[in-house]
């Protein structure tokens, strides 16, 4: 992180007003489980379209989305 942060390009961009936040990464290479979930239709229906649209199952589309989410505080 040290060796980021001091980078002359990433160092311009803080004093800019950005910031670096670091995030805990998490993989889907752990312990698969089945989980029963209850969403809209339509809203597994985008979710459906756009996964196709990128080549993921819905389980993989949305563990990328949580992904995305999820934060370490």
């Amino acid at each position: 992180m040290h060796k980021v942060a001091s980078d002359p390009l990433v160092v311009r961009e803080f004093t800019s007003g950005l910031y670096l936040n670091a995030v805990g990464l998490v993989t889907a290479k752990n312990r698969t489980v089945l989980i029963n979930i209850s969403l809209d239709k339509r809203i597994v229906d985008i979710i459906d379209a756009v996964a196709q649209m990128r080549g993921l199952p819905i389980s993989g589309f949305l563990t990328e989305a949580a992904q995305n989410e999820i934060r370490e505080p």
